[in-house]
């Protein structure tokens, strides 16, 4: 497959905040640059957090989402971003712009966010077919983006918000590595290059790991 990289940006030498983010999230241990839907299972160091609890996702009666299940999960999902060890200051938005229901700028607007600093758009040639993805980035050390709004669009995203927020919301810190992935309501990874930055957030929320990945999490920390 090849792959071919058109910038469009605000203030910005050329792909200066996608460079950034590419060797930020190298450094932390991925791969591939393509950034996959579970970033937990593609790095050596990370914690994988259940963010929806028990109540019902839903309503009965089709009368729509379950406001106090979107409210506990908001408040974890908050709760773990604003306890993380170091601030993100670059947020990446992935988006798909040919398909039905990606990213506008009205999207934007309603999550809290305004245009973005930087776009990146690739061209992937695969078997002759050829398809776009974008690369949203925002300078959270200049820009005015509502952080707390954009985690409680991502909470709806799957049960009758914007879908196209779903495992598509990264936010970096490239000073320090750490990635915070909250992919919809029902987890967030955070991964990062030192697992010692982690460890205040697995003594603190261990109780909200999930139970599948738990015992591997529990063998990364073990003993330090």
């Amino acid at each position: 497959m090849e792959s071919i990289l058109l910038v469009r940006n605000r203030y910005y030498k050329m792909g200066k905040l996608h460079k950034y983010f590419e060797n930020a999230i190298r450094t932390i241990g991925f791969v591939n640059t393509k950034l996959p839907t579970a970033v937990f299972y593609s790095t050596p160091i990370g914690i994988r957090f259940e963010i929806g609890g028990k109540e019902e996702v839903y309503l009965p009666d089709d009368q729509g989402m379950n406001p106090v299940y979107v409210k506990n999960a908001f408040c974890r999902a908050k709760t773990l971003f604003h306890d993380l060890p170091c601030r993100p200051n670059l947020l990446r938005i992935d988006n798909n712009p040919e398909e039905a229901g990606g990213i506008t700028l009205q999207t934007l607007s309603h999550v809290g966010l305004p245009a973005p600093d930087e776009s990146i758009l690739e061209r992937h040639i695969d078997e002759g077919a050829c398809f776009l993805q974008e690369h949203l980035y925002w300078d959270l050390t200049k820009s005015s983006c509502q952080i707390n709004r954009l985690l409680f669009e991502i909470i709806k995203g799957d049960i009758g918000g914007f879908s196209c927020l779903c495992s598509n919301v990264y936010l970096l810190n490239t000073e320090n590595f750490v990635l915070y992935h909250l992919y919809d309501d029902r987890g967030a990874d955070i991964v990062a290059y030192d697992k010692h930055l982690l460890l205040p957030l697995y003594q603190k929320y261990k109780d909200w790991i999930l139970p599948y990945d738990k015992a591997r999490i529990d063998q990364l920390f073990a003993g330090t």
